[in-house]
């Protein structure tokens, strides 16, 4: 279902690459929204609150930014292939930032099966859809696929220790980190670019907020993806 919000008039046509924004949300979606925006790249905002996401776009036109959304839960299948199909016939599409997850904490040993699946195939299985349906665009415009990624994927002691009590997520974050790490191979051949931010804490302006310490602010890491995306070098960054 598409949000009804279309782009402003005032924002005028773009012969950049349209930036497609699986999962945006308050924090690192909408960052990264303003900073592509605003360096002209058109924006196409996909979320599960038309409300919201409505809301979401009228401010971004209000900034001068193309911007329009689509209310589409992720997860869903016949939703993902309705959207991805309109995409695939809209074209335009040259960046995909891919920032969705499952939100859950607690050991593994308490961890549902049930939720375990739905953070995988939230943070992988439709992930890697996404980029393989989309690919033909991507690589017509020589383009990049952004990952936002989190600390917790990365195997060390202190982390393991602290990633403890965030199980599932720790889990279906690690499987992205490496499958990152293979996509940013595989894509290359096809002339499209990796960039994955790996986050160390706490995003600011999230629902997170609320119950931990946050400290990193979304506008740094959208500059991350920018400087990873402009440079076209280093596929990770911590």
């Amino acid at each position: 279902m598409d949000s009804g919000e279309q782009a402003s008039p005032s924002s005028g046509a773009s012969t950049k690459p349209v930036l497609l924004i699986c999962g945006y949300g308050p924090g690192i979606g909408h960052a990264v929204a303003e900073r592509f925006g605003q360096a002209g790249h058109p924006l196409h905002l996909v979320a599960r609150d038309a409300d919201k996401l409505a809301a979401a776009t009228r401010h971004l036109q209000a900034q001068g930014i193309h911007a329009q959304g689509t209310a589409c839960d992720l997860s869903d299948e016949a939703a993902l292939q309705a959207m991805l199909q309109a995409q695939l016939a809209a074209g335009g599409i040259g960046l995909l930032h891919w920032n969705a997850f499952v939100d859950v904490d607690g050991d593994l040993l308490d961890a549902s099966p049930a939720v375990l699946a739905q953070s995988l195939n939230l943070r992988v299985v439709r992930y890697l859809q996404v980029v393989q349906t989309l690919l033909p665009l991507l690589a017509r415009q020589r383009g990049a696929v952004l990952a936002t990624s989190g600390v917790m994927a990365l195997q060390q002691p202190d982390i393991d220790a602290f990633a403890k009590d965030f199980g599932i997520l720790a889990v279906s974050v690690a499987a992205q980190h490496k499958a990152n790490a293979l996509l940013a191979q595989s894509l290359a051949a096809h002339g499209v670019h990796l960039a994955e931010v790996v986050v160390n804490g706490f995003v600011q302006r999230t629902p997170a907020e609320a119950q931990y310490p946050a400290t990193i602010n979304p506008a740094d890491v959208a500059e991350q993806f920018w400087q990873l995306v402009q440079q076209r070098q280093a596929h990770s960054r911590l």
